[in-house]
């Protein structure tokens, strides 16, 4: 039980290790790492197409409830503000290609979808420190990161303050 519990207390040593490296790496004012996926047609979507514009950079799932209501409660968001220079990279971390598109157009996300079917353990999900989902990040029009998981309710105040 001794040996099990060192082992235990290494790994959470190592992970928190990690933890504090790619958080060093994602605090505001440092570049967004790049995300290149594919959409629902199979076109490579790089996240740094989108710069110029206020950028959501949304991780999610078909499968998980909370993410579903996220999508509900920024349709909204994004209507009001889109024209404006908002934008939404929305990166499914869905296995199965045909739900995750039935989910989107249903919750009528109709922002940038791309998706990474490798799931919660994608090389995207390690560098952006996905250990949950719904994960958020606001990028600036210049590509540099404006807030790490901002609260929903107060999303839309910060759009206003930086489009």
């Amino acid at each position: 039980m001794v040996n099990d519990f060192h082992l235990r207390m290494l790994a959470f040593k190592a992970d928190q290790a990690d933890l504090e490296a790619h958080n060093a790496n994602l605090k505001p004012g440092m570049p967004a790492p790049e995300i290149s996926l594919p959409n629902a047609k199979g076109v490579v979507v790089k996240l740094s197409s989108l710069k110029g514009k206020l950028t959501l950079v949304y991780f999610w799932s078909s499968w998980n409830a909370l993410c579903r209501q996220t999508n509900l409660n920024l349709a909204p968001v994004y209507t009001r503000n889109h024209d404006r220079g908002f934008e939404i990279y929305a990166i499914s971390v869905d296995s199965d290609t045909e739900l995750w598109k039935r989910a989107y157009m249903l919750d009528k996300a109709y922002w940038t979808q791309v998706i990474d079917t490798s799931g919660l353990k994608s090389e995207y999900c390690r560098t952006y420190m996905v250990k949950s989902l719904p994960k958020l990040m606001l990028i600036g029009k210049d590509g540099r990161i404006i807030a790490n998981n901002p609260p929903l309710r107060e999303l839309e105040e910060m759009i206003r303050k930086n489009i």
